[in-house]
């Protein structure tokens, strides 16, 4: 069966690193456990040890033995005894299917993880969409080599919990968005010099086959037109003569 990565993965993505859960996480769990299992036996121990004294009856009589009061708190130490055996394997359960299905890897393009059982929160975002890639460590965490790791977007925050070799992940993290980075600008590149080129050719290039168009042939040239010039602001007044012979 496929996992949550496995199902995520696109074609030709390959897995750089992957981080895995430490040992160390599970050891709490099943101390736990084995806590409440015995703490089970324990108080079935007690009630039947109490329920003896009550009855004030002899460990050795044989009539309290085999009669039914024994055989009532026969039953109630057991029930006792297989609840503790159910809570202290019920809160072991829960706890170590959450850490079994953690799911975190890098690939030469994205980041994908996810945690939880029934109710799951998932990342699946590309490397340049990364706002955030922190690593928790505590006391105990240098002491055995954990950390969490808390990677976030845009619009999810996602905790990683009890993951080895968290810088060694971050550092190939950081390798694999550099590389993806200049995969990137390098193919700008060659788009932007491709269209670059076609704009060139296309506006280069001139018609062909088209034929120049013959001036008309037979007309006569325009005959020039006279033209007076006239100062501006200044009217022309024509002369007059006057034909009055002038009279003593």
């Amino acid at each position: 069966m496929k996992g949550y990565v496995e199902k995520n993965l696109r074609k030709n993505e390959k897995v750089v690193a992957k981080c895995h859960v430490t040992w160390i996480a599970f050891v709490p769990i099943i101390v736990r456990a084995l806590l409440i299992i015995a703490l089970g036996w324990l108080l079935a121990y007690v009630f039947a040890e109490t329920f003896i004294e009550l009855q004030d009856l002899a460990s050795g009589d044989i009539e309290f033995w085999a009669s039914e009061t024994y055989g009532m708190m026969s039953a109630i130490a057991t029930i006792i005894v297989v609840t503790g055996h159910v809570v202290g394997i019920g809160f072991a359960i829960i706890p170590i299917l959450k850490l079994i299905n953690i799911e975190l890897v890098v690939t030469d393009k994205k980041i994908i993880g996810k945690t939880g059982v029934i109710y799951s929160n998932a990342i699946d975002a590309y490397l340049e969409k990364i706002d955030n890639l922190a690593i928790d460590e505590s006391l105990w965490g240098r002491i055995f080599k954990y950390s969490t790791i808390t990677i976030g977007t845009a619009s999810t925050m996602l905790k990683f919990p009890y993951m080895q070799n968290a810088v060694e992940f971050k550092n190939k993290v950081m390798d694999c968005y550099d590389a993806r980075k200049t995969s990137l600008m390098t193919e700008q590149a060659v788009l932007i010099r491709e269209q670059t080129a076609a704009a060139e050719q296309s506006g280069t290039a001139e018609p062909a086959g088209q034929p120049v168009p013959a001036e008309p042939a037979g007309q006569p040239a325009p005959a020039e037109a006279d033209v007076q010039s006239v100062t501006p602001g200044i009217t022309e007044i024509p002369e007059t003569t006057d034909n009055t012979d002038d009279r003593a």
